[in-house]
């Protein structure tokens, strides 16, 4: 493999990664915002392999190749994961690869399986993330079944992600717990209001991935 794809690439850190430790390869990252990109560029100046591109996967057309694509942690911000995935078949070289990194619900609807409290608490975890929701895991792989795509390795990474989640979930408890400073925190900007967003997922996520109602997985699939 010589063209590798990031989509939802942020600040670049994975491509920049990997392309210091496979010069031969060439990379293209992608992000929405103009910012990160703008940021990613200045720390991969010294990289030869590697390019940074303002791109939305939900609107653009996907007129590149590649023999991998990948994203961690951005493919369930799809407008319609189904679309997302037939873009990315076209866009892969035959026997190319697609992996992802992501969090799904292990049963589809999984709202209304929920007591009314757990409903709550589920809406808040996806608001947090500024999500509608979490793709299912049936969804998921329907996708890559209608696309022709061989579905290689499904792992489950619950247990790798809780002990980070712990620590998150921890700092937003302690954030609550002094409202006066985090107001103060806020207002002096040293508290992004992104990240205040957030406290509810820190602090109601580590319930859905522990009870299994989420799961944080790894797939690869392939292109015939």
């Amino acid at each position: 493999y010589t063209k590798v794809v990031e989509l939802g690439c942020g600040l670049g850190f994975n491509t920049i990664y990997l392309a210091r430790l496979f010069p031969q390869v060439q990379f293209l990252a992608m992000d929405i915002t103009e910012a990160n990109i703008a940021l990613a560029r200045k720390q991969a100046k010294d990289l030869a392999n590697v390019r940074f591109e303002c791109f939305d996967y939900n609107t653009h057309e996907h007129t590149y190749q590649a023999d991998v694509i990948f994203g961690v942690e951005t493919f369930c911000y799809a407008a319609n994961f189904g679309t997302l995935i037939n873009n990315l078949s076209k866009a892969l070289v035959p026997g190319g690869r697609l992996v992802i990194f992501d969090g799904y619900e292990t049963q589809p609807d999984l709202v209304n399986h929920l007591n009314h409290d757990a409903q709550i608490a589920y809406r808040l975890v996806c608001r947090g993330f500024a999500l509608e929701r979490f793709q299912s895991l049936s969804e998921v792989h329907q996708a890559f079944q209608s696309n022709h795509l061989l579905l290689e390795h499904d792992s489950d990474h619950t247990a790798g992600i809780l002990p980070n989640y712990k620590v998150f979930q921890q700092g937003c408890l302690r954030l609550l717990s002094y409202p006066r400073i985090t107001r103060l925190l806020l207002k002096l900007g040293l508290l992004p209001a992104a990240a205040f967003r957030q406290l509810p997922s820190g602090l109601f996520g580590p319930y859905f991935f522990e009870q299994g109602h989420l799961s944080y997985r790894q797939f690869i699939v392939s292109k015939a």
